[in-house]
């Protein structure tokens, strides 16, 4: 990737909402007066020491020239000493004022990664289901966690830091060319042509490594995620090696292009100081030579000497910071992508009224096939789910229940046919819908957090309800398991509940899916994972729902599904079958297979 500089700022800027760019805007404003006080200072001091070797150059000053002049023949040393103090007093403001221009450079670059990031998560929780079918973890980790930082402080501020380097560079030459303009030319001249050379010559390296480095930093985070979430795995398997060597393969290679990338920084650096050094030995060479009187020479070196030293950094910087830009290429154009398909400048996520549902939820012809994919997965799945009723689904797996069960909570958009609820096609508002969902997934996912915060997942602590615990505690039989808790409710689970038994995460996921008294509850597979004793616990409370709430329930052992009042069974994408438990046992041979096998020994052995 060679991307224009200009391109990466242009898409950086592109990012950033009117008043974070007006925030940037006054940075470069800030950096156009820090450059402006440089240039002043560069003057204060060629003045300062060509006083100091002739005073009465005091006497051809514009301003206040014959007051100092009189005031020098009445005591010089007193106005050396007053002239000298105002040029500190000068420098003291000047820094004062280069401080205070640091920090909102700092303070805008943080404040900015701060926003993008968030606006980022944001959008990624938002945004259409499938998006995530796409991009793994690692991928979004690393965008968030360290693409955005390499996209903002390091290439857009750099930008900003650069301008104000290049001002003052230009400030400071300018002064040397009205000073000695013949000599200031020749070694301006000298050192931008072997400065832009040195620019040139680093130009792909740097495009080359922020690209590779920004793919092995979703690496590292990959290996590690895959690494710590597998160790139990890992440990049984005697695999620990595998993944520890892959990770910390991965992490040298990263280690290595940034220590080749933190060395080739310095290189400019190293030429620069060179170059400079080699500079001041050719403006003392043509000052010698060409000066027609011995005490022109002293203000004049001192000027080049002052200037050089100034110089030398502000050249260093502008080598690394445009460097910078380059190596933040890749970051800003992944972030970039993401933030246009995104949308990021859409509203805030909306909390609508829950959609009635007061007679059915109806599939009308539904079907779906993944994005990319060229398989239909749903086949024109009609269905009718009337409120209060229990419907089981059952089918072999890749038969399509997850994914219908994804169309029905309205994380997919069907690719052709309808959902709707009393009517109404939850497509024109997906979230108004899902508030009257409780959804158990076969996998519950735990935060290392307290009992109470797991339930109440989402919810600030002060709007938790504690009696909307007690009542989902109680119908998901997480009573016994809350008793035996040191803390009870304020019991902390452990990363991914690693505390608990398999059946006490599933009762909480439980908990958690009643927890908004849904009208509607789904469960996904959630009893899978349950000892036969804990399922016909929790199938005693789903049934006792029944009436109540509408169920649908997706179950490995189909005798879980004996008292819903519809089974549906899908194969292939269609409905192969539909009736009572007892109609479909003795009516579809397909549905009794699947019953006999899930009944054998090995469907239910080592449950618990």
């Amino acid at each position: 990737m060679n991307a224009l500089p200009w391109t990466t700022i242009r898409a950086c800027i592109a990012m950033l909402d009117p008043p974070l760019r007006l925030r940037w805007a006054g940075l470069v404003v800030l950096a156009a007066g820090a450059a402006l006080l440089e240039t002043i200072g560069t003057g204060v001091v060629f003045g300062l020491i060509s006083v100091v070797n002739d005073i009465e150059i005091l006497a051809r000053l514009p301003v206040l020239g014959p007051q100092l002049s009189e005031l020098a023949r009445q005591n010089q040393a007193m106005t050396l000493v007053v002239l000298g103090l105002a040029v500190v007093v000068f420098f003291v403001a000047k820094n004062c004022y280069l401080y205070f221009q640091i920090y909102n450079q700092e303070k805008t670059g943080f404040d900015t990664t701060s926003i993008v990031s968030d606006t980022l998560l944001r959008g990624y929780l938002q945004v259409d289901y499938t998006f995530h079918f796409r991009r793994n973890s690692a991928q979004l980790i690393q965008t968030l966690e360290y693409a955005v930082d390499d996209s903002f402080r390091s290439a857009l501020l750099s930008a900003v830091i650069m301008v104000s380097e290049i001002l003052v560079a230009m400030g400071i030459v300018t002064v040397l060319l009205v000073s000695e303009p013949k000599i200031s030319l020749v070694t301006a001249l000298v050192l931008g042509l072997l400065m832009l050379g040195t620019l040139t010559a680093t130009r792909r390296a740097f495009s080359a490594m922020g690209a590779r480095i920004q793919v092995l930093q979703a690496q590292v985070i990959q290996a590690m995620q895959q690494a710590l979430g597998a160790v139990k795995e890992a440990k049984v398997l005697g695999r620990e090696d595998f993944f520890a060597d892959r990770y910390g393969g991965l992490y040298r290679e990263r280690s290595q292009y940034l220590c080749r990338a933190s060395v080739l920084q310095q290189m400019p650096r190293l030429a620069m100081e060179t170059l400079m050094v080699a500079g001041m030995v050719l403006v003392i060479t043509l000052v010698v030579l060409g000066a027609d009187r011995r005490e022109a020479v002293l203000p004049t070196l001192a000027l080049f000497g002052y200037a050089g030293f100034r110089l030398q950094p502000s050249l260093n910087r502008i080598v690394l910071y445009f460097n910078n830009i380059r190596k933040g290429a890749a970051a800003t154009q992944s972030i970039s992508g993401d933030w246009q398909r995104l949308r990021l400048a859409a509203a805030p996520l909306s909390h609508p009224a829950p959609l009635d549902f007061t007679r059915q939820l109806e599939l009308d012809a539904v079907r779906y096939t993944y994005p990319g994919g060229d398989r239909e997965i749903l086949k024109g799945v009609t269905l009718t789910v009337r409120r209060g009723s229990s419907i089981g689904i059952a089918g072999t797996t890749g038969a399509g229940k997850s994914t219908l069960i994804d169309v029905v909570l309205g994380l997919l958009s069907p690719t052709g046919g309808r959902v709707l609820v009393d009517g109404v096609d939850i497509a024109a508002d997906p979230r108004a819908w899902q508030r009257k969902i409780g959804y158990v997934p076969q996998v519950i996912y735990l935060t290392d957090d307290t009992l109470r915060r797991n339930i109440a997942l989402g919810i600030p602590d002060g709007e938790i309800d504690d009696e909307c615990i007690r009542r989902a505690i109680s119908l998901a039989q997480l009573d016994d398991v809350v008793a035996v808790l040191p803390q009870g409710l304020d019991t902390r689970l452990g990363e991914r509940g690693i505390n608990l038994s398999g059946g006490q995460r599933q009762r909480i996921g439980v908990a958690r899916a009643l927890y908004n008294e849904p009208e509607l509850l789904i469960f996904d597979e959630a009893t899978s994972s349950l000892d036969s004793e804990t399922e016909r616990e929790v199938s005693r409370a789903i049934e006792a729902l029944s009436g109540e709430k509408t169920v649908i329930l997706i179950a490995h052992r189909l005798s879980t599904l004996h008292k819903c009042s519809e089974i549906i069974l899908l194969k292939d994408g269609v409905v192969a079958g539909r009736g009572s438990y007892d109609d479909m046992i003795s009516g579809n041979d397909d549905f009794r297979r699947m019953t006999e096998l899930s009944q054998l020994p090995s469907a239910t052995a080592g449950e618990g």
